[in-house]
Parts: C-alpha cells; sequence; structure tokens
C-alpha cells in the first residue's frame, strides 16, 4: 500500500479544531504585489490572468523534482512549490476537493497592471519561490493577445506585502451589519445551483470555501452547519444578474482553446448577517465559485443600500 504522503495527512487531521467565532483570529494570508507596465493591447483581465497564471506554473516547474514537474505528488519534504500550487492534495468526496491556497487577482491603471498573488496558510511559506517565478513569468512568459509570441517585458515593482490576519472589513460595514451588498468584480464560474434562482447557495458556498481553506492554516472548523444554513436560508436576497459571458483561456496541457460559460452578479442582502460575517470575510480575500484561484468569483462586500 501507498504511504500517504506528511502533506496530505496534516491537511486532514487538522492541528486544532475552531469555531467560526475564532476563524477570523486564525486565518493567514499574505500578498505578492507585482506592478509592470501596461502594454498598448492586451486580452481582457480575466482572461489575461489565466495566462499570467499558467506561465508562473511553467517557471514554477524549473525547481520542481521530477515527479513534480511531470504533474504527479511530489516525495519531497517539504514538498515542491509546483506541487502545492498546482496539485490538488486530496478531495472530500468524488466532487469535491480541497482549493489550492492561492487567488490572482489584477487592476488595470491608465498606464500599469497591478497584479497580486495572494497565498494562504502554509502556501506563505512558498512566497519567495512564488515571488520570483511570478517575476520571470511576467518578463518573458505571457502572451498578452491571443496568438501572440510571448515578449520581454519590465516589471516595474515586486514586493511581498505584510502578512495579514484577520481580514479586515470596509470601515463602513459593522459586526452586526443587517444589510449587505455584495458586488463581484470578476465573472462568477459556478455548478449546480444557479444563484438567480437559489442566492442563498452563494453564501453557503463562501461558507463552505472558507471552511476547506482553514485546512491550509492547519485547522478544522467545528460549526452546527444546520444553524447557519438557517441562518443564509433566512435572509432577503435581491440579484441583478448582470448577464452570462464567455471568457476565452487555453489549456497548455491539452493544447487548445476553450470557453468558460460565467456570470456577474450584484447581490443586496438583509436579515441577521452578524453570525455569517467570518465566512463572508474570508470568502472576499479567497474569492468563490470555480476556478476562483485564476481570479474568477472575485467580490467586493459594501454597505447596503436603505
Amino acid at each position: 500500500m501507498e504511504t500517504e504522503r506528511g502533506i496530505v495527512t496534516w491537511l486532514k487531521n487538522p492541528d486544532r479544531l475552531v469555531s467560526v467565532d475564532e476563524i477570523l483570529p486564525n486565518w493567514a494570508a499574505q500578498t505578492i504585489s507585482v506592478s509592470i507596465d501596461r502594454p498598448q493591447q492586451h486580452a481582457a483581465p480575466i482572461e489575461l490572468l489565466g495566462r499570467i497564471r499558467r506561465a508562473w506554473g511553467t517557471r514554477l516547474k524549473r525547481s520542481a523534482s521530477p515527479e513534480g514537474f511531470a504533474g504527479e505528488p511530489c516525495p519531497w519534504d517539504p514538498p515542491c512549490a509546483r506541487d502545492i500550487f498546482f496539485n490538488e492534495q486530496f478531495r472530500f468526496s468524488p466532487s469535491h476537493g480541497l482549493p489550492k491556497p492561492y487567488v490572482f487577482s489584477m487592476d488595470v491603471e491608465r498606464h500599469r497592471l497591478d497584479i497580486r498573488l495572494t497565498l494562504f496558510g502554509a502556501g506563505i511559506d512558498y512566497a519567495y519561490a512564488a515571488r520570483e517565478a511570478l517575476v520571470e513569468a511576467l518578463r518573458s512568459g505571457v502572451s498578452w493577445e491571443e496568438h501572440e509570441r510571448p515578449v520581454d517585458h519590465s516589471v516595474a515593482n515586486a514586493e511581498i506585502l505584510t502578512c495579514r490576519m484577520a481580514p479586515q472589513l470596509p470601515d463602513e460595514i459593522s459586526p452586526d451589519c443587517t444589510r449587505l451588498r455584495i458586488s463581484f468584480l470578476t465573472p462568477l464560474k459556478l455548478r449546480g445551483a444557479d444563484p438567480a434562482d437559489q442566492p442563498s447557495t452563494l453564501v453557503a458556498r463562501m461558507a463552505r470555501r472558507t471552511e476547506n481553506m482553514l485546512r491550509w492554516m492547519g485547522c478544522g472548523l467545528e460549526a452546527e452547519w444546520a444553524h447557519y444554513s438557517q441562518a443564509w436560508k433566512a435572509l432577503d436576497y435581491h440579484i441583478a444578474d448582470e448577464g452570462r459571458e464567455l471568457v476565452q483561456q487555453t489549456s497548455r496541457r491539452q493544447r487548445k482553446s476553450y470557453e468558460v460559460e460565467a456570470t456577474r452578479l450584484t447581490l443586496e442582502v438583509e436579515g441577521n448577517l452578524a453570525p455569517l460575517i467570518p465566512f463572508l470575510a474570508c470568502a472576499q480575500t479567497c474569492n468563490v465559485g470555480g476556478m476562483a484561484d485564476a481570479g474568477f468569483g472575485r467580490f467586493r462586500l459594501q454597505q447596503g443600500r436603505d
């Protein structure tokens, strides 16, 4: 019988159990921020993030174990960065796997692109390797337009920001607020229930993603899920479906392009939000839905309208 790797055993058996009230003090995230001169022509931001992520993964292969290079579980202890960031460590069920401990995001300014790579929990241990690979990728590994060959590009700034515990809510939002607006900044990719028909499932996904990401922080969540399920189902929702869109993506492994169907939403929520604030605050840092690591499902919490 094959011996289970140490990283998998650790992720399956958390060091400690925490309550929902203890989520925020135990949450650990660190952001790598890189600024580059904005190309004159470039793909849509969400498509560009997918290309940046692929180029980053290619650069991580250079320091990977032979197994990690091939996309197989890395036998090193600790594992190589490629394994941590690109291999699924285990699955809770046939359709439900542990999330990878990072997300990409980007803001487009007039003359520059601000690209951020946020690492979670044990992923923070690989911050320097992640930054070096990202800078290399941005300098010479990204095709900024469709079918364009990668070209050399200057990197204006690359810094690892201070590690942050306890995600911060906007000053305008109090822990006992009763109205929130959830505005999606990037397309949302979901399977299963349509949030336009069942908006409470979106909050449920945020809670589950927070629970699963906590594993990378050595924590398991001890929660009465029936209580929290009742809490998000009891909220009043008003959803403005801003329409569906097709996002172009490229599979380097299969050497072909494909389209991802996604939607953009703005959600107004009213009711007893206090029990759910830890889930919402953490999910705001790690996105929600499919392909969250590649920048999909990024949202902002704002004070709801009266």
